[in-house]
């Protein structure tokens, strides 16, 4: 909640104070508790034969080693920094112009880059929300992914689960009408629900030891609003793109054909795991979106046929 205030804080003086506050949570303590848990981690590190605790962690990762790691970042920093001071620029100009010659501090990033984008694009979040109501995103995302990769999707009705709102679906390749796993959808918002918009996996493909095959099933969390009075429940342009992100990762993982559940896809490590994720995202976000696509995905809610 602090870091929310602080991009939507007008006086600079009450973001600074937040910032401090938030960054001083737990205070000397908490720098105690920090410089041991260094100490303890070198050691670590040490005794297993590693120089430092950053090569021992990031072993089992793509990096491989912090040396990589380190020149990646080097690279993104030498081609990024000229862009991220033009933009600082501009930020700290806004802020002269709104708020005299106060210095420009770290609390003031999140409120000026939202201040910026709302000078630099002129849009009416509300009016772009009424393009992009519940049912038609989903109905035209499952299309999406069906035609992207050759799957078959099956609701099954009449079925057990634990709320009235959830759905179930069946996954099948649709060149050999193999099952292929199953996938539940809960995401609409209740009382007492989890808050976050995420995916679990209920169960990881594997291969048994009868040679049968265990197929993977998952469940897409969300908090998506519900019809209300008959009014289509709408969706901001960001919650598009996290709902595609997350459904990224039920198919991956239902997609997955791993011998042993251990390597399931969304037991895998944690940088592997997105990127499935963080590419299929950018089927919403890229510059020259697909004129189908755009019908699929989006359409003005009082005339749009789902």
């Amino acid at each position: 909640m602090s870091l929310r205030f602080l991009s939507i804080a007008r006086v600079g003086s009450t973001r600074k104070q937040i910032a401090v506050a938030y960054g001083q949570k737990g205070g000397n303590q908490n720098v105690a508790i920090l410089e041991k848990l260094v100490q303890i981690r070198h050691r670590l590190a040490r005794l297993l034969g590693y120089s430092n605790y950053s090569d021992f962690a990031i072993e089992p990762r793509m990096p491989m080693t912090s040396r990589k790691v380190l020149e990646f970042l080097e690279e993104m920093s030498e081609q990024l920094s000229d862009l991220a001071n033009r933009e600082l620029t501009v930020l700290k100009e806004l802020k002269m112009k709104e708020e005299g010659d106060a210095q420009f501090g770290m609390e003031d990033l999140l409120y000026y880059m939202k201040r910026g984008e709302q000078h630099k694009v002129d849009l009416d979040i509300g009016e772009i929300k009424r393009y992009f109501p519940v049912k038609l995103v989903i109905s035209g995302m499952l299309k999406m992914f069906q035609d992207l990769f050759a799957l078959r999707f099956e609701e099954i009705k009449d079925v057990e689960v634990w709320h009235d709102t959830v759905r179930l679906f069946s996954v099948w390749d649709a060149s050999s009408s193999d099952l292929l796993g199953y996938f539940f959808l809960d995401i609409f918002s209740r009382e007492g629900k989890y808050d976050h918009t995420c995916v679990v996996a209920l169960q990881n493909g594997c291969m048994c030891s009868n040679g049968s095959r265990k197929v993977p099933v998952a469940v897409l969390l969300s908090q998506c609003p519900k019809e209300f009075d008959g009014n289509s429940a709408l969706l901001r342009f960001p919650e598009v793109v996290r709902i595609f992100h997350e459904f990224s990762h039920v198919v991956h993982h239902i997609s997955n054909r791993a011998t042993f559940s251990r390597f399931s896809s969304l037991r895998l490590e944690g940088d592997f795991a997105e990127i499935p994720s963080l590419l299929l995202e950018n089927w919403v976000l890229r510059e020259h979106f697909p004129e189908n696509d755009v019908r699929l995905l989006s359409g003005h809610h009082k005339v749009c046929q789902y």
